[in-house]
């Protein structure tokens, strides 16, 4: 016959037989593997969820167009590009980011990435090591040792940072083209007209 008891009770018939050290230390194994093993079946869930969800999406948009190519990239431009200047301008920590706006310049512009117009900028800290750093670049970027400027270096390290994704410093593509530039900034700014066709007049209620 079986006999079910709250842990209260047990708690209550078995204070007069505490456990001894290795059953302690026994216990506390246990408990690290459950917990080790329900990190990894989460793990395993949400890989397989987001792998899921990124079929759907490349399903949703099939082939990336020429076309797709152009408006990702001035979308990319409008938010990390610089536009003050004539030239074009992008500055990241991401090299994809990076990667992605030589894409856009070659497929879109026929902007060779080896281009001796296009330099290339880092932002590096104190306790790295700039020929490392360098070569890191030049290999993510596919460009030339000629087409790097010499890096700023900041006073402060790298190791003094909370943030951790400035792995490789921070990265500045230029291309001193006024034209692609021009035609870069009409881009964005017909977007941004087409925007404001849909800001709302009245005063917006608060449901």
């Amino acid at each position: 016959m079986q006999v079910r008891a709250s842990n209260g009770v047990l708690s209550y018939w078995l204070k007069g037989y505490p456990l001894t050290k290795e059953q302690k230390v026994r216990l506390e194994g246990k408990k690290a593997i459950q917990i080790e093993k329900f990190r990894e079946a989460m793990k395993r869930k949400k890989e397989s969820r987001l792998l899921e969800t990124y079929r759907g999406v490349q399903k949703q948009i099939g082939k990336i167009t020429d076309r797709d190519l152009f408006v990702a990239g001035a979308f990319l431009y409008w938010g990390e590009g610089q536009k003050v200047t004539g030239s074009v301008s992008v500055s990241n920590t991401d090299p994809n980011i990076l990667k992605f706006c030589l894409l856009w310049l070659e497929k879109c512009f026929g902007v060779h990435r080896r281009n001796p117009r296009l330099r290339i900028y880092l932002h590096l800290y104190s306790d790295m090591k700039v020929d490392e750093e360098i070569r890191y670049w030049k290999k993510v970027l596919d460009v030339d040792r000629t087409q790097f400027n010499k890096p700023y270096i900041k006073l402060s390290t790298r190791s003094s940072l909370d943030y951790k994704s400035f792995g490789h410093g921070t990265c500045r593509m230029q291309l001193s083209d006024v034209k692609i530039k021009e035609r870069i900034m009409a881009t964005i700014r017909l977007f941004s007209e087409y925007s404001s066709k849909f800001v709302p007049k009245g005063p917006v209620v608060q449901r």
